[in-house]
């Protein structure tokens, strides 16, 4: 069902056990509530109360904050994206508290990660250029971080998702603006992130628990995707 990332040589070589998985779909939106309270709810009543040197330490989130000092990043400063939401909006929490609310299929996948703790992406495939790739930048490479306005240049040795013309997102920490999920897209790539510590079947069991989130406020259909 999942198809695995183009690695470049120099990640095959650098980081051998860091693997992208991928499965594409055509996404028609039902006219149902997509933005998971039920499912925050849970999340809530599991992460509420705790603190943030407990979250750190959760298996999981250390196996990725492990990664991140290995390539380069301070997960002090940079924590990994499901331990920043659940810092964010679940463990200080009650009722009315508040979740990310985003798009119907953004929320199903944000669920699904925080549920796991395993990062996941989605992108609007239709601005996606070429096959998706995980590489190392070689800098210079402009990229326009979520939410912001004014392309950045990266460094080199980022670890970065790209396609044939640009960078996609810096890797387990940042998307790009360019094919964030909008109310117009019906075309999408999910990914989960395989990094050491991490069991391939935990990113597959996540990435299935956000496909049957989305199936419950939209309607999938499987397109092709390359090995």
């Amino acid at each position: 069902m999942f198809a695995t990332v183009y690695r470049s040589p120099k990640v095959q070589k650098q980081l051998p056990d860091v693997n992208v998985h991928a499965a594409s779909f055509e996404v028609e939106p039902l006219d149902v509530r997509g933005d998971f309270a039920d499912e925050w709810a849970g999340l809530q009543n599991k992460w509420g109360g705790k603190t943030k040197k407990q979250v750190r330490k959760t298996p999981r989130l250390a196996a990725f904050r492990d990664f991140y000092s290995q390539i380069g990043f301070d997960p002090g400063q940079t924590p990994p994206s499901v331990e920043n939401l659940i810092k964010r909006f679940l463990i200080n929490s009650g009722p009315g508290h508040g979740y990310p609310n985003i798009n119907f299929i953004v929320n199903a996948i944000n669920v699904a990660a925080v549920e796991f703790e395993v990062p996941m992406g989605i992108f609007d495939t239709q601005a996606v250029d070429g096959e998706i790739r995980l590489d190392f930048t070689v800098g210079g490479e402009p990229f326009r971080p979520l939410g912001t306005s004014t392309p950045v240049q990266l460094d080199a040795g980022k670890l970065v998702l790209c396609d044939n013309e640009k960078v996609l997102s810096i890797f387990c920490y940042r998307d790009g603006e360019t094919q964030k999920i909008t109310p117009a897209t019906r075309k999408v790539v999910l990914l989960g992130c395989e990094v050491p510590g991490i069991d391939k079947a935990v990113v597959f069991s996540a990435m299935e628990r956000g496909i049957c989130l989305l199936e419950t406020v939209a309607r999938l259909k499987p397109l092709v995707t390359a090995e």
